[in-house]
């Protein structure tokens, strides 16, 4: 089972970093930066980075690759969330396991080796 935020979260929380309000309702995630972007990674097995997935309006942004640009969670406005879905890997709906994702240890792709968030906006 994942992890809800709902509209009105978002719309108490208009003006402030996406990534403040999710590091305040998600245990398990942390913030960190990557190339000047903000990066979630989440806590898995206490490896100090894992990238999380960032889905967008049900499209793989962001798959956690090496050679993949980073994806500024910051860059998308507070204001604009209708709501979120965290997963951990082990809980990542099935629909965005395939989305490419290369696994911490190893080349293979495996979707979302590190957890997925689902961002829906307006």
């Amino acid at each position: 089972m994942g992890k809800f935020i709902s509209a009105e979260v978002f719309e108490k929380n208009n003006g402030r970093n996406l990534s403040s309000v999710i590091l305040a309702q998600v245990s398990g995630v942390k913030l960190t930066e990557m190339s000047g972007e903000k990066i979630l990674n989440s806590t898995r097995d206490g490896q100090s980075a894992c990238p999380v997935q960032v889905v967008l309006n049900g499209m793989a942004v962001f798959t956690g690759a090496p050679t993949e640009e980073p994806f500024n969670i910051d860059g998308i406005l507070t204001g604009n969330v209708l709501g979120l879905e965290y997963y951990t890997v082990a809980a990542t709906p099935t629909r965005y396991l395939g989305t490419g994702g290369i696994a911490a240890r190893g080349n293979h792709p495996q979707g979302a080796p590190c957890g997925t968030v689902i961002i829906w906006t307006k």
